[in-house]
């Protein structure tokens, strides 16, 4: 009985031994090289067929020597192809696997390819929001509202942020922020003209959105809420890119923007034009309440209507003069203009509810507004990151409101003429110096000149006698011109989960102000100081979402 056990447990053993060797198979084996240098190649693809139909069988990878392997290759014929990125496909003729113990083919040679490849892009994905000791970043990602919206739309996506129907934008829940478009005012984010150019700008041409709710000294201290800072791309893809968008809504509202770049590598120049038609018509209703000698109630509404139209013209050429210098030249031109039609229906009560008088007025306005800019930024990098930059910006903003209106009362009926003229006109001049220490502390090191003409003329006529007279007691024009030279420095330090910020901005203003009326002039001068100092604490969470 024994002696049957064994003998089937060694009958197992050599059917197993037979059967495996049989399914084991023969290998496969050689080594690639480059034809030109003789070196082994590396992480070069090989590719294992059957000769007769070309089925594939396996596939492998060389390693550090350039050697491959297939095993377990029943017997047959088969050939091997084998490539590398940069060089041209091989195949070996073909062979045959027998019982001969494995087939070696020996060293086979790539060539190198005499197409010329297109760059390789790796490809990484940022998380879309970071925490910073003093701003929070949101990073625009590939969804559909940041390639095919404005930056209006993306902008409803930052916590933190409001955008109303209208357009408005408010940041915590007020309408008192500075908008910037990579760290510098502009004349599209004017408070007349942001609302249009938020809505024409397309999101796809910005990077980021920085939030910056506690301002360093690196910023003015006069934002009431904050400062919103959208950052736009600086890189493109070579060769032509584009983008073209367009909105169709209710009341006529309508806009459409193209954008388009060329880039050589060294160089990108790029343009855009945006078109917006709008529609205002508001209808307010408002009751007051007068209480002084005479009680009254009064009622207002008011109704409206206007299509402004309004166009944004924007171009930039970016240029790598070399690994650390870069130049970097932009403008922009706007302009808007729209008939606005406006009706004020007015009735007074007294104490007992009894009609006093009642009235309307007309408002017809015909309202321009435009606007050029042009800058320019050089950078100089070196060390770790290290950077000096110089950049110089011009704008003007002007803009003229000429109402014509006519009232309607109980009493009388009266005309008068108000045109409303507004101009800015900004010279802006920064020079910053940024310097990593290393991982743990930085240094922020600049100089602002602002220099700043803002003008105001309202004039009033009446119409008297047939004639319209100007209105002596409210008839003016105002020139302002402000001169701001600021100088500032502020350290970053970050150790593990905690860190600091600390800043100090002295700042020089001149003022100089003339008030011109029909009776009289008066010219002030002064200047005032204003050191500002700033220090925060955070800790520093490394805070994303994804």
């Amino acid at each position: 009985m024994a002696k049957r056990v064994w003998v089937i447990i060694v009958s197992c053993f050599y059917l197993q031994f037979v059967y495996g060797a049989e399914m084991q198979g023969e290998k496969v084996t050689g080594l690639i090289f480059d034809k030109a240098s003789k070196l082994p190649m590396q992480f070069s693809d090989v590719a294992l067929y059957r000769a007769t139909d070309s089925v594939f069988v396996a596939r492998c990878v060389t390693d550090a020597k350039g050697q491959f392997s297939f095993a377990s290759v029943c017997a047959g014929r088969y050939y091997v192809e084998y490539s590398f990125i940069g060089y041209e496909t091989s195949r070996t003729s073909a062979f045959s696997v027998g019982s001969q113990g494995g087939f070696d083919l020996g060293k086979l040679y790539l060539f190198p390819s005499s197409e010329q490849l297109d760059e390789v892009v790796v490809q990484g994905r940022r998380s879309n929001y970071s925490l910073h000791l003093d701003k929070r970043v949101f990073n625009v990602g590939a969804d559909l509202a940041s390639t095919s919206g404005s930056v209006s739309d993306l902008m409803r996506n930052v916590p933190s942020v409001q955008v109303d129907v209208e357009g408005n934008v408010s940041l915590r829940g007020s309408e008192s922020v500075n908008i910037l478009i990579d760290g510098k005012p502009s004349t599209l984010m004017n408070v007349r003209t942001r609302t249009d150019a938020l809505r024409q700008i397309p999101a796809s041409e910005i990077d980021r959105i920085e939030v910056i709710t506690n301002p360093s000294a690196q910023y003015k201290p006069d934002v009431m809420s904050g400062i919103i800072n959208l950052i736009m791309k600086k890189e493109k893809q070579k060769g032509w890119s584009g983008n073209v968008s367009a909105n169709v809504g209710t009341g006529g509202r309508r806009n459409a923007t193209l954008s388009i770049a060329y880039n050589t590598g060294n160089i990108t120049v790029s343009a855009s034009y945006g078109i917006r038609r709008d529609l205002y018509e508001p209808n307010i209703a408002d009751n007051l309440t007068k209480n002084d000698s005479i009680l009254a109630y009064i009622s207002q509404l008011t109704t409206g209507k206007a299509h402004p139209v309004s166009h944004i013209v924007r171009a930039g050429v970016d240029w790598k003069i070399s690994h650390n210098d870069r130049l970097q030249l932009n403008g922009n031109h706007t302009r808007e203009h729209f008939i606005r039609t406006e009706n004020i229906y007015t009735t007074n009560r007294n104490a007992q509810q009894d009609i006093t008088c009642q009235g309307v007025r007309y408002r017809y306005d015909n309202e321009n507004v435009r606007g050029w800019e042009v800058g320019s930024s050089y950078t100089h990098t070196f060390g770790k990151n290290n950077e000096l930059t110089a950049d110089y910006n011009y704008s003007s903003l002007e803009g003229l409101e000429d109402n014509q209106y006519t009232t309607y009362s109980t009493d009388s009926t009266t005309k008068d003429n108000t045109q409303i003229w507004q101009a800015y006109y900004q010279h802006l001049f920064h020079l910053t110096y940024h310097r990593n220490f290393n991982e743990h502390l930085k240094l922020d090191i600049g100089y602002e000149l602002d220099a700043l003409q803002t003008d105001l003329n309202f004039h009033l006529q009446n119409l008297k006698g047939g004639a319209f007279i100007p209105d002596r007691n409210r008839t003016n024009d105002f020139t302002n011109y402000e001169t701001n030279h600021a100088l500032y420095v502020k350290v970053e330090y970050k150790q593990g989960a905690w860190g600091f910020l600390f800043g100090i901005r002295p700042e020089l203003m001149q003022i100089k102000s003339h008030l011109h009326s029909l009776d009289s002039i008066v010219t002030n001068d002064y200047w005032m100081v204003y050191p500002t100092l700033h220090a925060s604490y955070a800790i520093d969470e490394q805070t994303s979402c994804n």
